[in-house]
């Protein structure tokens, strides 16, 4: 079901999306560094027939602070990877199953949604100022060494493994390219063509990270043209022209300029209860609409679903705000950091290789998929054997560079 010869394009707004899956979580979470440094002090020239000032208790320099990762960061790194893992065991929501098993099949579907958007927000919360610490030319030797290089790489396992099955088709240089393109060998990858986009562009675009106002306007316009405007529209019934939403807030870049905000200012209390009143709406809308617009209906009804339509921005804004504001110093010692910070750095490779985990298991061990107890209980294992697996693989000389 996860692997085959798809020739679908990717999921647009308000189209059901047939696979899911997870960006760079590591790659990023690799940038979230706090790097502060105390401020060198500068020469002074005193003249001797200066009058000597009053004495003063000396002020210690400031400490730098520690580098390190930010935990909140590792903590929805973690919990997003989690969650699609969750998503793609549950694929019998894209069956349509009848009974009590659609009504878990959608529940589960529209409580974990939310894992895509977040990565895109962990996304630009890194990196939208990424100017301050490097050059555009070193953003881009990153981003291929941490993100096209294994794209690449596990493509190549995708093509192979679906040649092994006889589901890969023709093997012509220009099929394997547009196969490659729209990820019709290993369809949860189709997540890595607009986080492809959204780091040509934010090159582009790291200025408005400088300015409050400018952030705040760029979000609103992403909400109101992605995710209002065209739902407002489709359910008039009016065609929604996409060239009219501005190209700078499109897409996956919505989402970067959110949890960059995020990220850098202090919300109020009254926001963060906003934001959170606004997931649940999100959530509610996705899981009852889609049950209720699909009715008795064998096809799902796509009215709700979409990344980009509003009950997946607003379940994301909730969870990315609930994630950042928790108090984890109140109640995480320090050693528990370390060790979800650790964990963080190999979230990637549970997005790379889950989906051979969700395809063997259920043969392996006899299960159904559309057992209940298999869509709530094997992802934890699978999402640890993927962390093992990949564990492995970053100690191994070659390996770990595609993981």
């Amino acid at each position: 079901m996860l692997f085959r010869h798809r020739t679908d394009a990717r999921p647009k707004h308000g189209a059901p999306a047939e696979e899911l899956s997870a960006p760079d979580a590591a790659m990023v979470h690799d940038d979230a560094i706090v790097e502060t440094s105390a401020p060198v002090p500068t020469e002074q020239t005193v003249s001797p027939a200066a009058t000597p000032a009053p004495p003063t208790v000396p002020t210690p320099a400031p400490r730098p602070a520690r580098t390190g990762r930010v935990f909140y960061m590792s903590v929805l790194n973690i919990v997003a990877a989690l969650a699609v893992v969750f998503l793609h065991a549950n694929g019998v929501y894209h069956l349509r199953p009848g009974g009590h098993t659609w009504i878990s099949a959608c529940f589960i579907e529209s409580f974990f949604y939310p894992a895509v958007p977040v990565f895109f927000m962990l996304s630009g919360a890194t990196l939208l100022n990424f100017t301050e610490r490097y050059s555009v030319a070193e953003f881009f030797r990153k981003r291929a060494t941490r993100v096209l290089i294994p794209f690449l790489a596990w493509t190549a396992i995708a093509i192979a493994y679906c040649s092994y099955k006889g589901t890969a088709g023709s093997l012509a240089p220009a099929h394997v390219i547009d196969g490659i393109l729209h990820y019709s060998y290993a369809g949860n990858y189709w997540f890595f063509i607009p986080l492809f986009s959204m780091y040509m562009s934010l090159p582009l675009v790291t200025g408005v990270a400088k300015s409050r106002s400018l952030l705040r306007y760029a979000i609103v316009m992403g909400v109101l043209f992605n995710a209002v405007i065209p739902f407002a529209c489709g359910r008039a019934g009016i065609a929604f022209d996409g060239t009219l939403s501005p190209a700078v807030v499109a897409g996956p870049l919505m989402y970067a300029f959110m949890g960059y905000y995020i990220n850098t200012y202090e919300l109020t209390r009254a926001e963060r209860w906003g934001a959170y009143l606004l997931g649940v709406f999100g959530f509610l809308s996705q899981f009852l609409g889609t049950m209720y617009a699909t009715g008795d209906s064998s096809t799902i009804n796509s009215l709700f679903k979409g990344y980009y339509n509003f009950p997946a921005v607003f379940q994301a804004l909730a969870v990315f705000v609930f994630f950042r504001s928790l108090p984890y110093d109140r109640f995480v010692p320090a050693s528990v950091q370390r060790v979800g910070n650790n964990l963080a750095k190999y979230t990637f490779g549970v997005y790379l290789m889950q989906a051979y985990f969700i395809e063997w298991l259920p043969k392996i061990l006899n299960v159904s998929i559309f057992s209940l107890k298999w869509r709530l209980l094997a992802p934890i294992p699978i999402f640890l054997m993927a962390i093992g697996v990949t564990w492995v693989f970053k100690r191994l000389p070659v390996l770990r560079r595609i993981v």
